[in-house]
């Protein structure tokens, strides 16, 4: 290599170092990127997913995809035994335990909570648009956070005895 291309090289590489503002006072790029930084990369790939467009239709298509069929409530079991509180997926007649005495689903629960779906939060997001945002970018990024906001009852020992869902975010 000669010496004219090596004072070249020298000369962008400065340029270039002075061109890109550090992320952390007195540390450089090189050992910014050496130390695992990775916020560059995650502005990088949601700039990739607006201007790719490739990129963005793939991930349109999973969120299109994941959420097609919109959302149902679907009971934890069929029957479950009031002796020993064993669940059974289907109809049976009688427990393993001997029993014949059974609780069925209790569907006024469903309707307590079916206001998540339209109404997620204080924001009146629906449950749909909360998960979407979530999904979008989980598959953008592989990284993303769900927030619950829960209200928490205690018994008189101070033990948590209820805790209640108020919001997704």
């Amino acid at each position: 290599m000669s010496h004219v291309q090596q004072y070249i090289d020298k000369k962008l590489v400065n340029y270039i170092m002075k061109k890109l503002s550090s992320n952390r006072p007195g540390i450089g790029h090189h050992e910014s990127y050496a130390r695992g930084n990775i916020a560059p990369s995650l502005g990088l790939v949601y700039y990739m997913e607006q201007e790719v467009s490739v990129f963005s239709d793939s991930v349109l298509k999973l969120k299109q995809e994941m959420f097609r069929n919109g959302f149902y409530w679907k009971p934890c079991f069929v029957k479950k035994c009031k002796d020993c509180g064993t669940e059974y997926d289907e109809n049976i007649e009688k427990c393993t335990c001997g029993s014949t005495f059974f609780h069925e689903p209790d569907y006024s629960q469903v309707r307590e909570k079916e206001y998540f779906i339209e109404k997620a939060n204080y924001n009146g997001q629906s449950l749909k648009e909360v998960l979407s945002d979530f999904e979008f970018n989980l598959n953008v990024a592989d990284n993303a956070y769900l927030f619950l906001v829960k209200a928490y009852e205690y018994d008189r020992a101070g033990d948590n005895a209820l805790e209640d869902v108020k919001e997704i975010l």
